[in-house]
């Protein structure tokens, strides 16, 4: 019988002595649970843990960022929808790429047929970001292109020596056509300006709708007992009118004048009740690391940080030692 069978089985036995000795399996369960440590991450805009095995969340928290031209004091926050990837180290998914096309980089950006070739879906990323692809033999074999939050063609991609560094500051996304070769080679594309150990690509995309919530500079999202909250540092007063501010603020005009967009320092805790947000908060929070390295980071334009709380994975430990374990159960 496998563990799974076992894990809301009671184990009966025909002594009185050993009934005494008995326990329910998810008992056991619980009790390595709490023996396992609990790591908790920096918080980090691009949330990378190294050396990572198959950890699973147990808290997360969406941090907020605000900036403010010096100019003309514009004020941006993080809101609206927040496009979310969770991955291993490797951004090559063979899964999702066209055959028979190629990528026109010289003009459109667009796909045209070319038996010769196929192109990738579209990879999350961001300015300054270098990579190394792994199994590229010579620069002329990889091309593509940089595009943006709208997927429209920027410009094109330049390769040397396997590496590239994504230059446009408006990229949202990449994408790169491949000779029919690499088809049957172990593809790697990832941070960095060296290559690493193969991994296959495993990920998860994710979309957080914050709708009008605006998270600023020491504002968070957080899961207590089940229910989901913004922690508030900053009040907002959409068109000033005179109100008596007492705390730091920032304002969209630099000074408390009749109109201005005002953010004030007052701290409050606010419970979250959109039915949808909830949902994504939640099957991200189910969401587990990958081994080897995993990264978390979004690609908005004004990006919130992320922290998490992560432990081993006692169920899928149990699962792959479970002769161990019901020996256990029943010995006890």
């Amino acid at each position: 019988m496998k563990y799974e069978d076992y894990k809301n089985r009671v184990i009966t036995a025909n002594s009185i002595a050993d009934i005494e000795k008995k326990q329910r399996l998810p008992d056991i369960i619980r009790l390595l649970e709490g023996l396992i440590p609990t790591k908790t991450s920096d918080v980090a805009e691009e949330l990378i843990i190294e050396n990572c095995a198959d950890y699973k969340i147990q808290d997360i928290r969406i941090h907020g960022h605000h900036i403010q031209d010096e100019e003309t004091h514009e004020i941006n926050v993080v809101t609206g929808n927040i496009s979310l990837y969770i991955n291993n180290k490797n951004w090559y998914n063979p899964e999702t790429i066209t055959r028979g096309k190629g990528i026109s980089v010289n003009t459109s950006g667009g796909l045209y047929n070319d038996n010769d070739h196929f192109v990738t879906d579209f990879i999350p990323s961001k300015y300054r970001k270098s990579y190394y692809f792994n199994a590229m033999s010579s620069a002329n074999e990889l091309y593509g292109g940089m595009y943006d939050k709208d997927r429209k063609f920027l410009q094109k991609i330049s390769t040397k020596n396997n590496k590239f560094t994504i230059t446009n500051a408006n990229t949202k996304y990449i994408r790169f056509a491949l000779l029919n070769r690499y088809l049957t080679r172990e593809c790697q594309l990832e941070f960095g300006t060296n290559a690493t150990t193969y991994k296959e690509h495993q990920g998860t995309s994710h979309t957080l709708a914050l709708g009008n919530m605006e998270l600023l500079d020491d504002d968070y999202i957080y899961i207590d007992n089940g229910s989901w909250y913004k922690h508030q540092e900053w009040a907002k007063i959409d068109n000033y009118a005179g109100e008596e501010i007492t705390t730091d603020y920032i304002s969209s005009t630099g000074e408390l004048s009749e109109g201005a967009t005002v953010y004030y320092k007052e701290a409050a805790e606010m419970l979250i009740e959109d039915t949808t947000l909830i949902k994504q908060l939640n099957t991200l929070l189910n969401s587990s690391t990958y081994t080897g390295k995993t990264i978390m980071y979004s690609t908005n334009e004004l990006s919130p940080s992320f922290q998490i709380s992560y432990k081993e994975n006692i169920d899928k430990r149990m699962s792959d030692s479970e002769t161990a374990i019901l020996s256990l159960g029943t010995n006890t």
